[in-house]
């Protein structure tokens, strides 16, 4: 009579921790479990255990999370908490995102709706600031120039900046001064 004693059938952490096949948390502690084996894996390599070192804490690592309890909650909190934060992560970038897309949506809807004569208005309130502008100059250039002229070369200076001036004011206009009504008479 022979005894023949079979090992007891390996266990897998595989196992112990994806209870559920489809649940997240279940899965996603699986990955936060070997994450963590490989951790070990790379603190081995850089302290330099040996192979025998590597081994006995892989297994003791493997073994804890199988039989222990408090060490599957363990990466199950983990988990909970990752995807807490995923959750709350998307959430805010959702959310930032929209307001994004609500921005840029007022603003085209904004410049659809501008009246052509708003942008009209716009549009000759910058030139007609220009004209006004050099006119500003003129006047303050004349002004300081007169502050170093006797009474003669004021006198020729107001007279010279009124012409520079009026030739501004009635200079050629292109498309007006070329379709005058008086022109045709």
């Amino acid at each position: 009579m022979s005894f023949s004693v079979n090992p007891p059938p390996k266990q897998y952490v595989y196992n112990s921790l994806i209870i559920k096949e489809g649940e997240p948390e279940h899965i996603l502690a699986y990955a936060l479990y070997k994450v963590h084996k490989n951790k070990v894996i790379k603190q081995a390599r850089h302290e330099l255990w040996s192979g025998s070192q590597l081994a006995l804490q892989l297994k003791s690592l493997h073994d804890s999370v199988i039989q222990q309890e408090g060490m599957r909650q363990h990466f199950y909190q983990q988990a909970r908490e990752m995807s807490e934060k995923f959750v709350t992560e998307t959430k805010e970038r959702i959310k930032r995102d929209a307001v994004s897309e609500y921005q840029e949506k007022v603003a085209q809807y904004r410049r659809i709706i501008t009246p052509p004569w708003v942008k009209f208005v716009k549009w000759l309130g910058v030139g007609l600031s220009g004209l006004i502008a050099s006119v500003v100059v003129i006047v303050m250039l004349t002004g300081f120039s007169a502050l170093f002229l006797g009474k003669e070369g004021r006198t020729q200076i107001a007279v010279a900046a009124g012409k520079t001036i009026f030739k501004i004011l009635n200079s050629d206009i292109p498309v007006a001064d070329h379709l005058s009504v008086d022109k045709y008479k």
